[in-house]
């Protein structure tokens, strides 16, 4: 068991490290960055946000979660809730549906992926009635 906890805590320490060289790596970018700023009239670029960096899910690969949204949405006879999608999705994928945590975890990211698929106009929210597709294949 000792030996195991050696060789993790050794991976841990190297991944440390690999990210530590990565942000220098990073900061240095920014500072060029942010003297190009300054010779081009922008005095303050500290004040430019950080992007948001989204993080992937475990569950899906890329474009996945949408997929099987838009199934689900085409193949309904009426708008459906975001939970019954989610519980839906989990169904299809074989996740386990008795831990309330993963049911929540898994109802954001759908109602995540619903909403920048209304953005792209593909779904729409009918009232609080629930989403529908605006795919016209049927």
């Amino acid at each position: 068991m000792v030996s195991a906890l050696v060789e993790k805590r050794s991976e841990l320490a190297g991944q440390i490290a690999e990210m530590e060289k990565r942000i220098a790596r990073h900061q240095a970018d920014l500072i060029h960055i942010d003297a190009v700023l300054r010779m081009y009239g922008k005095d303050d670029p500290e004040t430019i946000k950080p992007k948001d960096i989204g993080r992937r899910s475990d569950w899906f690969r890329p474009r996945e979660c949408a997929r099987l949204i838009q199934d689900i949405l085409r193949d309904a006879p009426g708008p459906v809730l975001t939970r019954d999608v989610a519980l839906r999705i989990m169904e299809a994928k074989g996740i386990d549906q008795g831990d309330p945590q993963v049911v929540n975890t898994l109802k954001r990211s759908v109602l995540g992926a619903l909403k920048r698929m209304r953005d792209l106009e593909k779904v729409s929210m009918d009232g609080a009635v629930g989403w529908s597709t605006n795919d016209q294949r049927s």
